[in-house]
């Protein structure tokens, strides 16, 4: 299931929520009994099992959104030496908006077309796969291009806690598919489909994805 949210489901609606963790459960329990035809309506506790899987998509999100949280204020300048309450608020209110325009805070320099290269993504997506959880034992590091979703997730979570930032305000709610971090997911993915068709493009986009994948191979061989 965790594989089914990173890759292209993780702001997807209850419906599609519900069917993926359907899809989960059955095709874990076919890998059990893989002779044997199975309809969901005959497994004991499918609702139990299935409703549970519902979750995944929250914890998903939740954990690049905590990374996001803990990456962003070593970035954008948004943390001035010396600054208090008051004026650290009132930098940030001043800093984030110009960086939501264009999807500014996706890119190293906005000035090209890039693929997405912010330290700050790349960070927020490092430590959520590797650090402060296992979701790197979900993915195929043969198959680069599945990463892409991870930067839709990655710069999701960064939009959203860039948000917070503009505001003063932390939110429990998790950025959800109604949320304005929602449509900026489904253009990041939009902006990912060009670097993927764009051949030095998606040669770059690959690089920063195998050094990210060497940075987090190397740390958990310590």
């Amino acid at each position: 299931m965790r594989r089914k949210v990173i890759y292209g489901n993780a702001m997807c609606v209850m419906e599609r929520n519900v069917e993926l963790a359907e899809e989960a459960f059955l095709e874990a329990t076919r890998r059990v009994v893989p002779d044997i035809s199975l309809m969901a309506l005959q497994i004991p506790n499918r609702v139990k099992f299935c409703k549970k899987l519902t979750t995944i998509v929250t914890t998903v999100c939740g954990i690049f959104k905590k990374e996001a949280r803990r990456v962003l204020p070593n970035h954008y300048s948004l943390t001035p030496e010396g600054s208090d309450a008051g004026s650290l608020s009132n930098h940030r209110e001043a800093v984030v908006p110009p960086l939501l325009v264009n999807q500014m805070y996706l890119f190293r320099d906005s000035t090209i077309m890039s693929p997405v290269n912010h330290p700050a993504v790349i960070g927020t997506i490092y430590h959520a796969l590797w650090t402060s959880s296992q979701l790197y034992e979900v993915l195929d590091f043969d198959e680069l291009d599945d990463f892409d979703d991870l930067f839709s997730i990655g710069s999701a979570a960064i939009h959203s806690t860039l948000l917070e930032f503009q505001e003063g305000i932390y939110k429990l709610v998790q950025f959800s598919p109604s949320s304005s971090s929602a449509t900026e997911y489904k253009a990041i993915q939009t902006h990912n489909a060009i670097v993927h068709n764009t051949p030095a493009l998606r040669s770059a986009a690959r690089s920063i994805k195998q050094d990210m994948i060497a940075r987090g191979t190397s740390l958990r061989a310590r």
